[in-house]
């Protein structure tokens, strides 16, 4: 892919301030992308870059919340998910594990 590639292209990332997020809002901007971050708590994350929007969606479950949030882009990577569990009951974190990743 050439390093400008994406110039002028807007592609959305959701869970921009993951474990994975930041790596790929790294190279889109490198190839000249614009992109739009949709992050839960726009204070988590920490990209300031050009080319970054950050854009605060809430939570994955609230279609509302995500009207219009991709509005104009060519693309939208989906790496928000639900990956850990922690001392919930088994039954709970199945569900809510299928309910944000499925």
């Amino acid at each position: 892919m050439s390093a400008r590639r994406l110039e002028g292209k807007s592609v959305a990332v959701t869970g921009a301030s993951g474990f994975i997020g930041p790596w790929v809002v790294a190279e889109l901007v490198r190839h000249g992308a614009r992109v739009i971050a949709g992050v839960r708590e726009s204070a988590r994350f920490h990209w300031q870059a050009d080319g970054v929007v950050h854009r605060k969606t809430g939570d994955l479950q609230d279609g509302a919340a995500w009207v219009g949030a991709f509005e104009g882009c060519m693309a939208v990577l989906h790496l928000a998910g639900r990956a850990h569990f922690t001392r919930e009951d088994p039954a709970y974190a199945l569900a809510q594990h299928r309910a944000v990743n499925v």
